[in-house]
């Protein structure tokens, strides 16, 4: 029983050594074909994998946007809006001669019967307007 488990761990280690040989041997050679990696190449790299620059160079960029942003707003703003529609059925309004109240000296409110009529057509409602900021220098 002894015999079969040493021809077992002599067979392994007749395997294993050629493949550690060659693993030696290409760690070995890869280190003469690596090129030299100069002052300048390892900052640069350095500062590329580095997360705080990253960082701090995305805050840079939203400053920038924001005061971009800033500097647009000194510009008149011009503004157009149109709202358009149709009612579905007209309103009807009938007010009775007085329903607002009698006052002395003027009389009743209104003092006849007032009916107010929305056709029901198209509609729109149109906005226009300019605007200037002033920023402060916060």
């Amino acid at each position: 029983m002894n015999s079969k488990y040493l021809l077992l761990a002599l067979t392994m280690v007749a395997i294993a050594t050629p493949e550690r040989l060659l693993a030696q041997q290409h760690a070995s050679s890869g280190d003469a074909d690596a090129p030299l990696l100069t002052l300048d190449d390892a900052v640069s790299a350095a500062l590329n994998n580095n997360r705080l620059v990253k960082n701090s160079f995305l805050e840079v960029q939203k400053y920038d946007f924001r005061v971009s942003t800033i500097r647009s707003r000194r510009l008149p703003q011009f503004q157009f809006s149109v709202l358009g529609g149709e009612l579905m059925h007209s309103f009807d309004f009938t007010f009775p001669a007085g329903s607002w109240g009698t006052y002395p000296g003027i009389g009743s409110i209104p003092s006849t019967q007032s009916v107010i009529k929305t056709p029901a057509r198209f509609t729109t409602f149109t906005t226009a307007s300019i605007d200037q900021s002033e920023q402060s220098h916060a």
